[in-house]
């Protein structure tokens, strides 16, 4: 395989170690990495300890939010899962986020929002309870929406 190249790993036999049960792929990448790799592959660009604590967010909250391009009738949100740096730059450009900072290009990080819970009773229940979410190691603090992801670190960082 070349730079770039993507194995799906059909020939091997390989299979994702986790796929979300609470969200349909398209929920957690952009409607162009959909499109050019399609469900099965796209599993594979994801830390499985982040779509385990999506999973228990879910649970614990219900209806949660990330990209929101399938839904008609919602606000198309599609920046907030994986970001793909090549397929998403004109629209990471145009929202003047730098494609390659963060930790949304590998498949570690999430911004989410919620039909029902508030932004901020999320924070605080991750906060009060982090045997439940050993995964998150970085969690923003601004109202509005949630950014969690799985850094490499010992302790939780919060901005």
């Amino acid at each position: 395989m070349g730079w770039g190249a993507v194995s799906t790993g059909k020939k091997r036999g390989r299979i994702v170690s986790y796929k979300c049960k609470r969200f349909d792929i398209r929920e957690l990448v952009s409607r162009p990495v959909f499109q050019h790799y399609g469900e099965a592959t796209c599993w594979y660009f994801f830390d499985p300890r982040l779509l385990e604590t999506i999973d228990t967010i879910a649970t614990e909250f219900g209806v949660t939010y990330i990209n929101t391009w399938i839904f008609n009738n919602m606000q198309p949100f599609d920046l907030r899962g994986l970001r793909h740096t090549i397929l998403d730059l004109p629209r990471l450009r145009a929202c003047e986020i730098d494609p390659l900072i963060g930790l949304h290009p590998y498949g570690m990080a999430t911004d989410t929002h919620f039909k029902s819970a508030k932004v901020e009773d999320v924070r605080q229940h991750i906060l009060k309870n982090p045997k439940l979410f050993p995964h998150i190691k970085g969690m923003n603090s601004k109202p509005g929406y949630l950014h969690i992801d799985t850094r490499n670190s010992d302790k939780l960082i919060r901005w």
